[in-house]
This record gives C-alpha cells, sequence and structure tokens, in this order.
C-alpha cells in the first residue's frame, strides 16, 4: 500500500475555468435580473473578445420564470431557455437560482465546458476545479519562474492566468 506507481491516475477531467461560466448572482448584481432586461454578456481575455451570449429575462411571475440564452454558432442564433426557482432569504427578498436543464437541480451557476451545445450545472458535466488537479505551490512556482524570465512582477503574471470573468 502506498508504493510506486499507487494513487490516482485518472486522466485530467475538465475543469469550470476550462469553459465559460454563467453566474446568476453576477447577473443580479450587474441588473440583468428584471423583467424584460435583455442584453449581451461578454466573457474577456487579455481585452480579446472570447465568448459572448445574449440573455432575455422573462420573471412575470415566479412559477414560470425563465432566462433565454442566446448562443451564436456559425452565424446561426441559437436558444437555451432554462428556468429560475426563487427561494425567500431569511431576512425577506427573493433569491434567484437556475435550474439545470440535465439534471433538474437547483443551482447558482451554469457552465459550458468546450464542445457542449448547452449551459447545465458543474454536476450534470462531472466538471472539476483547475485548483483540485494543480499543486498550488508549484502552480506559483511555475508562475514566478514566467515572471522572472520576463521580468515581470510575479502577482501580476498570476492575474493574467486567472480563469476569464464575464462583463456586461
Amino acid at each position: 500500500m502506498g508504493g510506486f506507481g499507487s494513487g490516482w491516475h485518472r486522466g485530467r477531467r475538465l475543469t469550470i475555468e476550462d469553459g465559460i461560466t454563467l453566474d446568476l448572482a453576477e447577473l443580479g448584481r450587474r441588473g440583468f435580473l428584471e423583467n424584460g432586461r435583455n442584453g449581451i454578456w461578454q466573457w474577456r481575455r487579455f481585452d480579446q473578445l472570447v465568448f459572448e451570449v445574449g440573455l432575455i429575462v422573462d420573471l412575470r411571475s415566479d412559477e414560470t420564470a425563465v432566462v433565454h440564452i442566446l448562443v451564436r454558432r456559425r452565424g446561426e442564433w441559437e436558444r437555451q431557455t432554462v428556468k429560475l426557482e426563487t427561494t425567500t432569504p431569511t431576512f425577506g427578498g427573493k433569491r434567484y437560482w437556475f435550474k439545470c436543464p440535465l439534471t433538474g437541480k437547483r443551482v447558482r451557476c451554469l457552465h459550458l465546458p468546450p464542445g457542449k451545445r448547452q449551459f447545465a450545472s458543474r454536476a450534470a458535466f462531472g466538471l472539476g476545479y483547475r485548483s483540485s488537479q494543480t499543486c498550488s505551490k508549484a502552480w506559483r512556482d511555475r508562475m514566478d519562474a514566467i515572471a522572472r524570465q520576463c521580468g515581470a512582477n510575479p502577482i501580476m503574471v498570476r492575474r493574467m492566468f486567472r480563469p476569464t470573468r464575464a462583463t456586461a
């Protein structure tokens, strides 16, 4: 037990950082969770557009609340409709959740990994986290080595290699 070659040897699985993440809390902070609101949600890396989706929010009633996600593929727009559920926090108000199209579970984030055609939950796609697949010390050392080679600030290099974030 614990000898040469022991341990987990499964291949690297896709992570949430490999694809696109649609975070409902971020949509709320940016004012998208209003009935009839629509707009374009963009992901950028190094000021270059990586991906964009169109969003149309329909919150006329809690029972029929949905978000229409429009993705352009090969010049054509494809629409995915995702239901929303609501909960009431302890101190009042209303909190929205995506209902995963594949598992039916309530989630805050939907993901679109490479090669997939629709957004779904992390569990539905079996996605992991990049941090769980790398040694953070080794990653920091690698980023610091890159910074030294380039004559750059190590903290700035680490920030450059963080996952992409959406912008409205």
